[in-house]
């Protein structure tokens, strides 16, 4: 006996089974009192003088919490300072980054990093 399928169907059967998976999945997580992995946000801040990098990544991330009225949870993020382009693109932590700052005079406020919003983690 031979079944037909149409493509919407075979979608969505596929669907179907990827849902279940998922809640059988987060039910087993669930019962084994199991953590999720709290995955980390890496920025990465290329300024000459490391401390200065920090000082204006701090600064930023200030004006972000003023701007989105939230506190952005600090345990979350890692910071890896780079002092050229250079050094940051042979960084191993550059495959991960979510956000790259380049601080300079020019450092440019949080309303300029719209993205911000949806790449830092608020509590």
């Amino acid at each position: 006996m031979h079944i037909f399928l149409s493509n919407q169907a075979f979608f969505q059967a596929i669907l179907d089974l990827g849902i279940r998976t998922s809640y059988s999945y987060s039910s087993l997580i669930t019962r084994l009192g199991v953590k999720p992995f709290d995955q980390k946000v890496v920025v990465i801040v290329i300024a000459k003088n490391e401390w200065d990098g920090h000082i204006a990544l701090f600064d930023l991330f200030e004006e972000c919490e003023t701007l989105y009225k939230k506190q952005i949870d600090q345990r979350r993020i890692r910071y890896v300072c780079c002092k050229d382009v250079e050094s940051a693109r042979l960084n191993p932590n550059m495959e991960f980054a979510n956000f790259i700052l380049v601080a300079n005079e020019d450092l440019c406020d949080a309303a300029s990093y719209p993205e911000l919003e949806h790449i830092l983690p608020f509590i």
